[in-house]
């Protein structure tokens, strides 16, 4: 059995390997954006156009959603280490609190 597209980029858990793994979204590890299409034989204009306003509406798209599920997932984290702090003892806040300010800020 072989690795799958998923290994080319980083491993099972590398760039691209949840769609390869969840089976929903195939993707071709081509080098720079568009080879694929560029390289689709007989392509007529129309479709040349079609395709390149499909890929700027999906990327336009795509950069909504990371932005989103950016802003949501730092509200995740912040309310994880809201309630964490909240069982931890005086002590045990005092070492969080002392590591945190150790480690770089995002």
């Amino acid at each position: 059995m072989g690795r799958g597209i998923g290994a080319t980029w980083g491993g099972p858990m590398g760039r691209g390997a949840d769609s390869v793994i969840m089976g929903r979204m195939r993707r071709y590890p081509m080098g720079r954006e568009g080879y694929f299409l560029e390289n689709i034989p007989n392509l007529t204009e129309k479709q040349k156009a079609a395709l390149e306003e499909l890929r700027v509406k999906n990327q336009s798209e795509v950069k909504i959603f990371r932005e989103e599920t950016a802003s949501k997932m730092k509200n995740m984290r912040e309310i994880y280490n809201e309630k964490m702090m909240e069982l931890l003892t005086p002590e045990q806040k005092k070492w969080v609190e002392s590591i945190d300010s150790k480690l770089p800020k995002r």
